[in-house]
């Protein structure tokens, strides 16, 4: 929570400070007093539909903080014109901008929310992970569009209204003026002089769009990034028959070198069960919790302001220094559990093999956690049956006990009741809330006064049954001891045993394991008994989950086509808006391979969000080319005006989202690519906003029919 406070504040100073940039300090200081009054109304509303405040409340606030922005701009920018460039009253200019800037402003944040309202349906545990993010943005635009349009122009009495009859632009105006010309310049001259040059760059992004998706091919992926988390748990296995005191004796040296270590706050020493990070996973859960062989440690580390590295690249080095202290004891395993983000905290790498015969299971697993162990940056390669365990076993000899007159419910009795103990009463306790219970066990000769029943083979030698008429007799008379493979658990698939070799990974990513070993295991299948099967589980649900994604990802689109064609009344122009979002995925896709950064769910929610931040660009820029070619212009000279008029609102929006989420990516891996998709795409579709859209609107508006420098030389003039 501290650091997505840190990120909350950092995020909005930024913002901040742009908006001071990019706007006079009027326009700016509304802006800001409005952001905070959003935010605020956005706590009060999730509290008012049972939501907790937590991280990812905080990471959809940032997500938001650039669209809420987007329409405070726009407002304040008509409020602007309309009393200092206009010399309209107050009254007037609030009218003006309502009339031309309320409708554009309620399309952009109503597809917004369309886009962000298909994530709230995502199923399984990732759905309800990031359930809270959709809900928080789509509830921030919607109190950002109430704030802008009927909170925003009443408070912006006290700093818009002017005594000064003329209004002088100050050096941002005259820069923006400077830029929108120039622009508008170089479309009439590069771009939209003609409809052959406007195909031609139409068609130029349309191949870089093809050559992106060949990229995309070439990007590593993951479900979810790993995180900087505090928490480390080591578990330490030793041999299946290691006593707790002897566990203890062993890791004394593991103790003294964690203790040493000053990436570390604090370390736990748990002797008899495992460390407390390691019990978030299912099949952990439903092993033994007190185990004699085993001893956990629970590690967690100093602030990331006072460590060199990230926590999880600590996790190796850490680990092969103490394989060097262990290594000497047989049957010693070390699994090193890091807190690394994510709904969940299952083994990534997930092989369940299912089969009707244990004993095949148990070699099948061997063999695969063999080839499992040859991929580069596979760590702790087990499966769910733990450490194999030998047990005493014992076979009833029939005719020994039948000859001797000791029956098989004898044998049960008196055997339970010489291996175990039993509660025989109570010690009534004074000033004591609960009593003591009394126990009756057999004393054992190695005990040392400890009710811990018998340790070892030669313990059982001397054992007598008493038969019915009460006589002695030797155990070993009566039955056969042997040892007994005893496995910790056993699990059932539809009916069919099942083993699941898992492991965690260091440098590798989940796909990458599981495209190798498939055909590995493929081949291996070959020669597995009938009946016998595997499957990928773990992190392969990631190709659901992306499915799901790309499936929202389409419902999204249709739904905001839906919308913009009854908008604007159109087939064409919603086809113009949407476009952007193609230049948008070209920025994503090529950003992410040349930055080396994995494909993550995280960053297909940033992807999401993405079309909602362009389109709504895209509708503003759309709505201005409109209303020039309504006044009489041209296609061309609408288009260039268009471009050039909402030049300074796109760029403030993409500047503004930059400085928001550029703190949430330097400071938080498992955020980090939501962040970088937003910021990629939105690079190339501003690009695609001032210069694709005019091609586009030119191609796909009515012929011209004038000369674009006629009309152009007009309006400036005019202006």
């Amino acid at each position: 929570m501290n650091r997505g406070f840190n990120n909350a504040w950092q995020s909005m100073l930024a913002v901040f400070i742009v908006l001071f940039v990019m706007l006079t300090w009027r326009e700016a200081l509304i802006a800001a007093a409005s952001v905070p009054l959003t935010l605020l109304g956005t706590i009060a509303v999730l509290w008012a539909l049972g939501y907790t405040f937590n991280l990812l409340v905080i990471i959809g606030m940032i997500l938001a903080l650039g669209l809420l922005v987007d329409d405070f701009i726009l407002i304040m920018e008509g409020m602007h014109e309309g009393i200092f460039v206009l010399q309209l009253g107050f009254v007037d200019a609030v009218k003006r901008t309502i009339k031309l800037y309320a409708i554009p402003s309620f399309s952009g944040s109503t597809t917004t929310i369309l886009v962000f309202i298909p994530l709230i349906f995502i199923g399984g545990i990732d759905g309800k992970f990031i359930k809270i993010i959709p809900v928080t943005a789509a509830i921030c635009l919607v109190i950002s569009y109430i704030v802008s349009v009927i909170i925003g122009p009443p408070i912006s009495r006290m700093v818009l209204v002017s005594k000064k009859k003329k209004f002088e632009p100050d050096k941002i105006d005259r820069l923006a003026a400077m830029a929108g010309k120039s622009l508008a310049d170089w479309l009439g001259k590069h771009v939209v002089s003609s409809r052959r040059k406007a195909l031609l760059w139409i068609g130029f992004a349309l191949l870089l769009f093809v050559f992106s998706l060949g990229t995309s091919d070439l990007l590593r992926n993951t479900l979810y990034p790993k995180e900087d988390g505090r928490g480390l748990g080591i578990t330490i296995q030793f041999a299946p028959q290691t006593q707790l005191e002897e566990s203890e004796k062993m890791v004394k040296e593991v103790a003294d070198i964690l203790s040493s270590k000053p990436y570390f706050e604090y370390v736990f020493q748990i002797v008899g069960e495992k460390d407390s990070y390691s019990m978030g996973s299912f099949h952990d859960m439903l092993m033994p919790q007190l185990v004699p062989n085993t001893v956990g440690f629970s590690c967690f580390l100093v602030k990331r302001s006072e460590r060199e590295q990230l926590a999880h690249h600590y996790v190796e080095p850490l680990r092969e220094e103490l394989r060097a202290v262990l290594d000497h004891l047989p049957g010693v395993n070390i699994i090193m559990s890091p807190e690394t983000g994510g709904p969940s905290s299952e083994d990534p790498v997930q092989i369940d093999i299912v089969g009707p015969d244990l004993e095949e299971l148990k070699k099948i697993s061997i063999k695969v956690q063999k080839e499992l162990k040859k991929v580069p940056g596979v760590v702790d390669v087990r499966d769910n049956l733990g450490v194999v365990k030998f047990n005493l076993g014992m076979r009833p000899i029939r005719e020994a006990m039948d000859f001797y007159g000791v029956s098989q419910e004898e044998l049960d009795y008196q055997m339970i009741a010489m291996m175990e103990n039993e509660k025989i009463g109570t010690f009534k306790l004074e000033n004591a809330d609960k009593d003591l219970d009394i126990r009756l066990e057999s004393q054992w000769p190695r005990q040392k006064k400890r009710m811990i029943g018998p340790e070892d083979w030669e313990s059982l030698v001397n054992l007598s049954i008493l038969n019915r008429d009460g006589t002695p007799i030797p155990l070993w008379s009566l039955v056969e001891p042997r040892l007994v493979e005893s496995p910790q658990v056993i699990i059932h698939k539809n009916g069919f045993r099942s083993i699941t070799v898992r492991s965690k990974t260091s440098t590798a990513y989940t796909p990458e394991v599981i495209k190798r070993m498939r055909p590995v295991l493929n081949e291996m299948q070959k020669d597995w008994p009938e009946g016998f099967t595997y499957v990928f589980a773990g992190e392969d649900d990631v190709n659901n989950t992306y499915i799901k994604m790309f499936r929202i990802f389409l419902v999204s689109m249709l739904l905001v086509y839906c919308l913009l064609a009854l908008l604007f009344d159109s087939m064409l122009q919603p086809i113009m808006i949407l476009s952007t979002v193609l230049f948008a995925l070209i920025g994503v896709i090529l950003g992410f391979f040349l930055a080396d950064i994995p494909f993550s769910f995280t960053a297909s929610i940033g992807m999401v969000a993405l079309v909602g931040i362009v389109v709504n660009d895209a509708i503003i820029m759309v709505d201005t080319m409109n209303s020039y070619l309504n006044k009489g212009y041209t296609n061309f000279e609408s288009a260039l005006h268009g471009a050039s008029d909402r030049l300074r609102p796109i760029v403030s929006t993409t500047i503004t989202n930059f400085a928001g989420l550029m703190p949430l990516a330097l400071s938080d891996p498992g955020w980090a690519p939501l962040c970088w998709a937003v910021i990629f795409g939105e690079l190339t579709a501003t690009f695609g906003a001032v210069v694709l859209m005019p091609a586009l609107y030119v191609v796909l508006t009515p012929k011209s029919k004038k000369n674009v420098a006629t009309g152009l030389e007009t309006e400036m003039q005019t202006t």
